[in-house]
C-alpha cells in the first residue's frame, strides 16, 4: 500500500499596488537620470516614462511610477518641490488607464534587451498606456558595425593634445592666437563642443606646451593628451527664439530661455542694438544628438505667454570669426563714413 504524500501548490505572489504620477514643465532634452535621483527619495521608484513631446499647454512631460507608496498625496506634494535644471517641476497623481477585458497578448521572446531602471534616454518607445500599465521599455540591441581606421589611431598619439576653449571667441580666432608663441604645430582640428585638437611635431613638444600653463591659460581651461580624453560628445547649436514680448526683450531673458536647452555661449540680443525684435539667435553648448525645438510658456508681470524655440543651421565654422547682424549704431556709423577719425 502506497503512502500519502503531501503536495503543496505554489501560491501566487501578491502584487503590490503601483501608483503613477504625471509631471510636466520639463526641459525638452531631459534625461531619466536627472529625474531618477531626486524622485527616488520619496518612495520605491520603479519606472520613468518620458514622452519626448509636449502636452496641450506646450510643456514637456513624463510619468513616474512608485511601488506601494504609503501616502500618494504627500508624494505628489513633495514632487512639486523637485528642481530640474533650476526650475520646479509640476506633479499630480496620474489617472490610471481603464483595465482591458481582453487578456494581454502573448509577446514572443526576442533578442532585444529590456531596459527599466537604467534606461537613461530622453524618450521612450512605449505608449502612455504601456508606461502606466507597467510595460518596460524595449531597446533594440542591433547596432551598425563600423571599423576603426588604423591610420587615425596612429595619428592620435601622445603628440596630440585636447584643449578646452575658455570661450567662443577662442574657437573663432584659433590657431592665429598661438602662432605668435613660437610653438611648432603641425595640425589643428576642431573636435566638437569647446574642444580643439593640437598636433605637435613630437610628444616632447606637446608635453612642453602642456606644462606651460602661463601660456595656454589665456585660451584654455584644460589641456590633456588625447589618449586620456574620455569627455562625452558636445556640440554647438544655434537657437532661434521667437515670440518674446518686447517688454522682456533683454539678453538676460534670452539666456534664461536658452539655458533650458544647454549652456549659453553667444548672446547678442540687446534691445538697444537690434532692429529686428521678432527673433533672436543664441548659441549654446549641448550634449543632445537630436534637433532642439519646442514651445515654452513664460510669465511676465503675472501673464503667461508662449514662445517658440527652433534649432537653425548656422554658417559658423571653427577657426573663423563669427558674423552677426550689425547693430543700429554700427549701421549709422557706416552711413556717416565710419565715425570719428
Amino acid at each position: 500500500m502506497s503512502e500519502w504524500r503531501e503536495v503543496r501548490r505554489k501560491s501566487k505572489p501578491s502584487e503590490k499596488p503601483v501608483v503613477s504620477f504625471y509631471i510636466c514643465d520639463l526641459p525638452g532634452d531631459v534625461f531619466k537620470k536627472e529625474l531618477w535621483a531626486p524622485c527616488a527619495t520619496y518612495g520605491k521608484l520603479i519606472d520613468i516614462y518620458i514622452a519626448g513631446r509636449k502636452n496641450a499647454a506646450g510643456s514637456f512631460f513624463a510619468f513616474i511610477r512608485y511601488e506601494d507608496p504609503a501616502d500618494p498625496i504627500a508624494i505628489a506634494t513633495s514632487l512639486n518641490n523637485v528642481m530640474c535644471r533650476g526650475k520646479k517641476i509640476v506633479a499630480n497623481i496620474a489617472r490610471q488607464p481603464r483595465p482591458s477585458k481582453q487578456p494581454p497578448p502573448r509577446i514572443p521572446p526576442s533578442r532585444s534587451r529590456t531596459v527599466q531602471n537604467m534606461a537613461w534616454s530622453t524618450q521612450d518607445s512605449r505608449s502612455f498606456a504601456d508606461a502606466l500599465g507597467g510595460k518596460t521599455q524595449v531597446v533594440p540591441a542591433m547596432a551598425i558595425p563600423v571599423k576603426e581606421v588604423a591610420e587615425i589611431k596612429t595619428w592620435a598619439d601622445n603628440s596630440v593634445l585636447v584643449c578646452e576653449a575658455k570661450d567662443f571667441d577662442t574657437l573663432c580666432n584659433f590657431p592665429a592666437l598661438i602662432n605668435h608663441e613660437g610653438f611648432h604645430i603641425l595640425e589643428v582640428k576642431y573636435k566638437g563642443g569647446m574642444q580643439i585638437l593640437i598636433k605637435f611635431n613630437t610628444g616632447k613638444a606637446a608635453d612642453m606646451f602642456k606644462i606651460n600653463k602661463n601660456i595656454w591659460l589665456k585660451w584654455f581651461s584644460k589641456v590633456e593628451h588625447l589618449v586620456n580624453n574620455l569627455a562625452n560628445f558636445e556640440r554647438i547649436a544655434w537657437l532661434k527664439i521667437i515670440g518674446l514680448p518686447m517688454a522682456a526683450w533683454d539678453e538676460n531673458s534670452f539666456s534664461d530661455i536658452a539655458s533650458k536647452f544647454g549652456k549659453v555661449l553667444v548672446n547678442n540680443a540687446s534691445f538697444w542694438n537690434c532692429s529686428d525684435l521678432s527673433q533672436a539667435k543664441i548659441g549654446i553648448l549641448t550634449t543632445s544628438l537630436k534637433r532642439l525645438e519646442g514651445v515654452m510658456m513664460i510669465k511676465i508681470g503675472g501673464a503667461d505667454y508662449s514662445i517658440g524655440v527652433l534649432e537653425i543651421v548656422n554658417d559658423w565654422s571653427p577657426f573663423s570669426p563669427a558674423s552677426f547682424p550689425a547693430s543700429d549704431s554700427e549701421e549709422e556709423e557706416d552711413r556717416d563714413g565710419g565715425g570719428d577719425e
